[in-house]
């Protein structure tokens, strides 16, 4: 009996997705509700998200702003105010159609009318005029289903933080080519794990195959997690890329230049806004710092340097031009994690200031170039927890009268602080 319930499950998806193919909007994911209830969901940015287009020649290409770039509208399906942020499902879609407490609503599919009335339509930055109800970009996505009641059932994590996305496909044989659009279908919330599918579209299919659609929550594979750049099937071998994590930068307004950036900002997003943002310092992506901008990691807030990125902190252009800076504010945290960097070209400075306080963990890289500078000031602290200082001859770091430089707490274990080749820590300068 369970073998023939999972062949329908399979089959029943899959009739979905052959159906409706004639009027494709055009998104690229597709989340169905299979159950025999309604179901409410919400989806919402981890970590920090980037918009633009990398591929583009221009080389200010993408950015830490969550402003869509796209030329054009990006219609709703139900509200008349076009879509215009990338933090998934925003305060707007997350009020229609008829929910209530924040969620927006998956119907039943019952086969009557528009196939893709049953799906939530979400589509990313480089998409046109589409009629969705979200958008995405390049980031780190949490979905949450939720039952008839609003009782939470599960979360899934879902990773688009490649800057390879969307893969192509000219020049690529069609066996190797990656999928560009994701279905995910809500099949039985009764179970543990829930019984949810997916299968990966838009690209290289097998003549007359039975589907690709898998199980969510297989061990061996996805366990329950989504990684655009981890992609499994039925009929081929799964590709595993190597995930590029791009070139981005600071953006130029100066509304945006508080890090970090947090979906639930009131005044920078209103009502396109997103209430729930799981760990926005999370650094997704390498970000660069432009020449002459003063960064603020801002007070209560923590700012972590991690999943192998780097942050760069450019030089300035001109020397008249003011230096550019990143300053560490009372009560803030900036972290560069094992295995992440820290960039400091020319003249490029991290200020920590009063009650600030900077950690590099072990194993963590630190690089100087030509008068890059780390200024701890009085009262702030520099906690180095064994970080590589990268180009050594270059590194320098100058803690003033009352300011602090050493282990910590966040450290956890004896930790060797090695300065040679003209590098020079002065203390109480």
């Amino acid at each position: 009996m369970k073998l023939s319930i999972a062949a329908v499950l399979v089959f029943a998806a899959c009739t979905i997705q052959a159906t409706a193919e004639d009027f494709d909007p055009q998104s690229e994911m597709f989340i169905g509700n299979l159950t025999k209830n309604v179901i409410f969901v919400r989806l919402h940015p981890q970590g920090t998200l980037f918009n633009g287009y990398p591929k583009s020649l221009d080389d200010d290409t993408t950015r830490y702003d969550f402003r869509k770039t796209i030329e054009g509208i990006v219609p709703r399906r139900y509200s008349p105010i076009d879509i215009s942020h990338i933090i998934g499902l925003d305060g707007i879609g997350i009020s229609f159609p008829n929910a209530s407490f924040g969620f927006f609503q998956l119907p039943v599919f019952n086969g009557i009318g528009s196939e893709w009335n049953n799906y939530l339509l979400l589509t990313n930055d480089q998409s046109g005029v589409v009629t969705v109800d979200g958008t995405f970009s390049y980031g780190k996505y949490v979905l949450e289903i939720f039952d008839s009641s609003y009782s939470f059932i599960v979360s899934i994590p879902i990773d688009n933080s490649d800057f390879d996305y969307p893969y192509p496909h000219d020049g690529v044989p069609p066996n190797s080519r990656m999928c560009n659009d994701l279905y995910i279908y809500i099949n039985n919330i009764n179970t543990s794990p829930p019984g949810i599918t997916y299968r990966w579209s838009a690209c290289y299919q097998v003549p007359g195959s039975p589907g690709d659609t898998l199980s969510l929550f297989d061990p061996v594979t996805t366990n329950g997690e989504i990684h655009f750049f981890k992609q499994f099937y039925s009929y081929r071998n799964p590709i595993l890329k190597l995930q590029n994590r791009g070139k981005s930068f600071a953006a130029r307004d100066s509304g945006l230049l508080d890090f970090p950036i947090r979906s639930n900002n009131i005044n920078l997003f209103g009502q396109f806004g997103n209430e729930i943002h799981l760990n926005p310092g999370d650094l997704n992506g390498n970000l660069t710092v432009r020449s002459s901008q003063h960064i603020n990691i801002k007070s209560g807030e923590t700012f972590r340097v991690t999943n192998l990125c780097t942050l760069t902190v450019n030089p300035r252009v001109n020397q008249p031009d003011p230096l550019t800076k990143i300053n560490v504010e009372s009560g803030a945290k900036l972290i560069i994690a094992e295995s992440s960097t820290l960039s400091l070209k020319s003249y490029a400075n991290v200020v920590v200031l009063q009650g600030g306080r900077t950690v590099l963990e072990q194993n963590s890289n630190v690089y100087f170039h030509e008068r890059g500078e780390i200024i701890v000031k009085s009262g702030g602290s520099l906690i180095n927890c064994g970080a590589n200082f990268t180009n050594n001859n270059y590194a320098c770091i100058l803690v003033e009268s009352g300011g602090y430089y050493g282990t910590g707490e966040e450290c956890n274990s004896s930790v060797v602080h090695t300065v040679d080749s003209g590098a020079f820590i002065v203390v109480d300068g």
